[in-house]
């Protein structure tokens, strides 16, 4: 089965939510930006099984993402990031 995993990144806390193959939420909740609670989101996500059945979607790039990006790298996951085009002017 196929997961859909994303973080909403902010400076205190992210969001998380987990959605199956069908787009039905299996999980949505804050997560506080600290290395704990971060690890406890991190083996939630990995308790889904397989990382090849999941990707992972962050919101923004270094700054306060840079801790949560560290813990999903270090565990193997595909972790994407959403890239915000440049305005030309």
């Amino acid at each position: 089965m196929d997961y859909w995993v994303g973080f909403d990144v902010g400076k205190r806390f992210h969001w998380l939510c987990m959605l199956d193959g069908d787009g039905a939420v299996l999980l949505s909740k804050r997560v506080d930006a600290t290395e704990e609670h971060l690890e406890v989101a991190c083996s939630e996500i990995a308790a889904l099984g397989d990382v090849e059945e999941r990707v992972i979607g962050v919101d923004v790039l270094g700054g306060p993402a840079t801790l949560l990006e560290t813990i999903l790298l270090e565990r193997g996951e595909r972790v994407r990031y959403q890239r915000t085009p440049t305005r030309r002017r």
